[in-house]
């Protein structure tokens, strides 16, 4: 036989079947042999059908099988028929044996993989149903945390710098950090395009991202890079226009002249 069978914790709570071991083993050969479904046997002569919970058996068998004296094979089996556990037929080659209850603590293979499959089909449900939630939950609290400029710094920084950088929290919160310490959508984009010209940036393309560029740490720092270089080659440039004007007031001591 294959298969197999659900013992119950309560069969500890039963004296009969606990009053030793013979007694102990003899019921659970029971359980173990009773037929799981349906099929055709022959009994005193007759074909009749073997229900679940059902076995036909004899005391000899039982008796070789557990090395037990057969009066003593017979004794348990009238007991278990006098406490109501079983039910029997004998006749003189073997005996048919109903186990009682049986459908109260015993239930199909099938009947047990379905509930499995079914309980199984129900978690997984259940947590994708929460997954889902999670993910719009998710998105919902992105929407509703980060302005729309913050969006658009985003979108310009992935125009400006061929990237693809989603609407996440981390890629935004350090964008809205800066926002809301005042600066403008167009101090943001100044340190995006200065940066994209950095050979730095350039080499490690990797630091070309919103973390790097909008952390508070880095944030004023570039910005004010981009205002000093520009500054001093204004300077230079006034300064070289001066000495030109300069040069061009000269005039020749000989001819008084200006200077060619």
């Amino acid at each position: 036989m294959q298969g197999w069978i659900s013992l119950h914790r309560k069969i500890l709570e039963n004296p009969v079947v606990c009053k030793d071991g013979d007694y102990f083993a003899v019921w659970c050969y029971l359980l173990l042999k009773a037929a799981h479904k349906p099929y055709d046997i022959l009994f005193q002569n007759k074909r009749i059908v073997l229900n679940p919970g059902q076995l036909l058996t004899g005391r000899k068998v039982i008796s070789i099988f557990f090395s037990i004296s057969e009066s003593k094979v017979d004794r348990i089996l009238k007991t278990l028929k006098s406490e109501q556990q079983i039910e029997q037929q004998t006749s003189s080659r073997n005996r048919l044996i109903t186990i009682l209850k049986w459908t109260l603590y015993q239930q199909s293979e099938q009947q047990i993989e379905q509930q499995v499959n079914n309980k199984w089909t129900t978690s997984e449900q259940q947590v994708n149903t929460y997954n889902n939630t999670n993910k719009i939950n998710n998105r919902n609290k992105v929407n509703k945390i980060y302005s729309d400029e913050a969006k658009k710094i985003i979108d310009e920084l992935n125009k400006i710098g061929n990237r693809n950088f989603r609407y996440s929290d981390n890629n935004l919160k350090h964008v809205q950090a800066r926002l809301n310490e005042g600066f403008s959508i167009q101090d943001c984009l100044q340190v995006i395009e200065i940066k994209k010209r950095d050979i730095y940036f350039i080499n490690n393309p990797k630091y070309f991202n919103p973390e790097t560029l909008f952390r508070s740490s880095n944030f004023e720092k570039y910005l004010n890079e981009l205002e000093s270089p520009i500054k001093e080659i204004k300077e230079k440039d006034m300064q070289f226009i001066a000495s030109i004007e300069k040069i061009n007031e000269w005039k020749n001591p000989l001819t008084g002249e200006p200077m060619q």
